[in-house]
């Protein structure tokens, strides 16, 4: 239970993947986050996605040879989008998310590939198809515990954050 007389120099609203990114930047900050849910157990809409996240042009798929470039990454969100995205908000995520990615595994949090997540690449004209023996444009990244199984709290103290 929180304490009345403790301060906190963030309060952070629910605990899906965006509020606890948030608990875990601003306590990269050196800012004391408090998050707060009202379910009864963490995780927001994020439980619904089984833990996964998807980024292009990351780090852990190219060390394992499964390399896709910036515009594979932006037709296939683009083609995800069905014609209708932020361009603006587009780019950011394309070129910002590789970067989030290193930022989590700093914090500890520890990422593998799933295989065969991913939806198949898109042509130009929008109609999914795979090219002949072409991986997936990119792999889908899932967040485990240190124990090897998927994690289902985070825990942001003065010391370090904890996973």
């Amino acid at each position: 239970m929180l304490s009345a007389s403790r301060s906190y120099d963030l309060v952070i609203l629910g605990s899906g993947i965006a509020g606890l990114a948030a608990a875990l930047a601003a306590h990269a900050l050196g800012l004391q986050p408090v998050v707060l849910e009202k379910a009864a157990t963490l995780g927001g809409g994020t439980v619904h996605s089984y833990g996964l996240i998807w980024v292009g042009q990351n780090h852990l798929a190219q060390a394992a040879g499964h390399g896709d470039t910036r515009d594979d990454v932006l037709a296939y969100l683009r083609f995800l989008g069905g014609g209708n995205v932020d361009e603006g908000r587009l780019t950011t995520f394309v070129d910002r998310s590789p970067e989030a990615l290193r930022f989590f595994e700093r914090c500890g949090v520890r990422f593998r590939i799933a295989r065969g997540v991913t939806l198949p690449h898109h042509s130009p004209s929008n109609r999914p198809q795979w090219p002949a023996g072409a991986p997936p444009p990119s792999l889908t990244l899932r967040r485990l515990s240190a124990s090897g199984t998927a994690a289902s709290a985070i825990s942001v103290s003065t010391q370090k954050a904890s996973i």
